[in-house]
């Protein structure tokens, strides 16, 4: 300590260089410090209107809302809502009745095609047995 002092003194122009150097660097700190602050000032304004004005726009929907809703346009949509849950239950009703119908339709059906189907098979099978093949040879022989 003492030999910088002795050596400072040996250059006293060498202590006045860095005190203005680090006054110079201070200097510069603070100069970016107040352009940073004025940055972020303006930053945290934009911020506070815009928040300001969605506030302003959130209260605006607010009273909308408030106005629209009276009970008696609440009363309204209550019975709009009931009785579009009436038509969706007659509509769903008339739905099940028509799959009710198709379904029994289509019983009905292949139980008649199965009906016929067993007669057809039954009549073949009774053909075939009495099927003779020298008949039918005598037969194709007549009308050559």
């Amino acid at each position: 300590m003492i030999e910088q002092t002795l050596s400072q003194a040996e250059h006293p122009g060498e202590l006045e260089r860095q005190i203005s150097e680090l006054l110079a660097a201070y200097e510069t700190a603070m100069a970016r410090i107040v352009e940073r602050e004025k940055i972020l000032e303006t930053h945290i304004q934009l911020s506070e209107n815009f928040l300001t004005a969605q506030v302003e726009k959130i209260n605006a929907l607010i009273t909308e809302l408030r106005t629209i809703m009276t009970e008696d346009s609440i009363a309204k949509w209550q019975t709009s809502a009931q009785e579009a849950l009436k038509l969706g239950d007659t509509q769903l009703q008339s739905l099940r009745k028509i799959k009710d119908e198709t379904k029994n339709l289509m019983t009905e059906s292949c139980t008649r095609f199965e009906r016929t189907s067993n007669t057809t098979v039954k009549h073949i099978h009774e053909a075939m047995n009495n099927f003779k093949l020298d008949d039918f040879k005598q037969y194709v022989e007549k009308k050559l």
